[in-house]
Parts: C-alpha cells; sequence; structure tokens
C-alpha cells in the first residue's frame, strides 16, 4: 500500500494550524490521501520555441475533514494568507523504516478553493471511509527537494504576488 504525504500548514504568525495526525514525527499535519499539481510553460509545436512564461496551477489536495478544516474554510472565506504549507513525502527505507524523501514547500499561501464530499456510505467500497475534502492552494513561491541527494529547485510565481 502507498504512503500518504502529510501536510502542514503555517500561518502568517508562524504558528502551525493543527491537523488530526498523532503518528511521531508526524503530530500535528494532515494525511493527504490524493494530491495533484500541474506546471507547464506553453511552447509552440512548429517551432518548439517558448511562447509565454510558465504556468503554475493550484496544488489540489485530498484529505479527511479534521481539526485542520475549519482554518480551510476561514482561509478561503476571508482570502487569508498563510506563510507556508510542507508536503512531506515518505517512502519505506533499506531497514523497512518510513523515511522522508522528497518535500514541497509552498511560500504565500491561500486557500482558492474547497469542495467537502462523502463518498456513498451506502456502497460497501465505501461504508469505511469518512468525509473528505478537496481544497486547492495558490502560492507565491515553491520549492521542490529531493532529499536523497540534496537536490532542491525553487520557482518564484511572480504574477501571485500581493498587488
Amino acid at each position: 500500500m502507498a504512503i500518504p504525504a502529510y501536510l502542514w500548514l503555517t500561518s502568517e504568525k508562524g504558528e502551525q494550524i493543527k491537523g488530526s495526525v498523532n503518528i511521531e514525527g508526524r503530530e500535528g499535519s494532515a494525511e493527504i490521501v490524493e494530491l495533484m499539481h500541474s506546471v507547464n510553460v506553453p511552447i509552440d509545436t512548429i517551432t518548439g520555441q517558448i511562447t509565454a512564461k510558465c504556468n503554475h496551477g493550484d496544488y489540489a489536495l485530498i484529505k479527511e475533514v479534521d481539526s485542520m478544516s475549519p482554518y480551510l474554510y476561514q482561509g478561503v472565506a476571508t482570502g487569508k494568507r498563510y506563510e507556508k504549507a510542507e508536503l512531506k513525502f515518505y517512502k519505506i527505507d533499506d531497514a523497512g523504516q518510513e523515511a522522508e524523501y522528497f518535500r514541497t514547500t509552498l511560500e504565500g499561501v491561500r486557500v482558492s478553493e474547497i469542495e467537502p464530499f462523502m463518498l456513498n456510505v451506502k456502497d460497501p467500497n465505501f461504508a469505511n471511509n469518512n468525509p473528505l475534502e478537496l481544497f486547492y492552494l495558490s502560492y507565491e513561491k515553491i520549492t521542490w527537494h529531493h532529499i536523497d541527494g540534496n537536490v532542491i529547485y525553487t520557482a518564484i510565481c511572480s504574477d501571485r504576488r500581493d498587488a
């Protein structure tokens, strides 16, 4: 079975927005069960030339409704800005233990949309699923960090900065 990613959300005052995870080393995070993100650059199919600047889509995340949920709703309802959102990815290492191997850090974060949903509880395939929420994070800056080898790249999204 795949290992979920974990999200840590930090307020502009530097306070951690608590999720419901209580696993040692991941306390206060939110378990992410699904995510999607798109970064693309428009390229002319004939010339192969880049035709516009790089486009960063919002980071789409799915998690169970938890103690972080009201803060996400507050963020989308008020336009509140968060200092950062940090996603940590884990895999099984050579010793058979879960170890962080990749990290994505978003800075200048806003919740742009949130959609709660519940799978059909009368369908036996979904009977044990709790309510979920799909939410989108926009950001001003993103850093990808592959822990093994310490490979890091940061992109600044100047078109997303506050006016």
